[in-house]
């Protein structure tokens, strides 16, 4: 909570990678959503965990609490995608199609 300065908000988090051509996962539809929840539940973080495809054309990358509701944060092994799910108040899969599930 502290690493990303959660503490004290409610946790929306989606884990999956981030990638412009996989625009059926439907995070930027949570985003849109965003400002609409959090008039409803302030203080609302939606945080999406998984490898961020920087070098091709991703350009919508924030920082959980730097102004925002939303934020991306990269995982590097399998320990700490556990911890990461413990953060959240509610796991959230948007998608309309998943290739392999695993996130399931």
């Amino acid at each position: 909570m502290e690493r990303y300065g959660l503490s004290g908000k409610t946790v929306l988090m989606t884990l999956g990678r981030l990638a412009p051509e996989e625009q059926y996962k439907g995070f930027d539809e949570i985003m849109e959503l965003l400002p609409a929840l959090s008039k409803e539940i302030p203080p609302i973080v939606y945080l999406i965990v998984g490898m961020v495809m920087i070098g091709r054309g991703w350009k919508r990358r924030r920082k959980p609490g730097g102004g925002g509701p939303g934020g991306f944060c990269r995982v590097h092994s399998e320990a700490e995608k556990a911890d990461h799910y413990r953060l959240a108040d509610a796991f959230v899969m948007p998608g309309r199609g998943e290739g392999f599930g695993f996130v399931f």
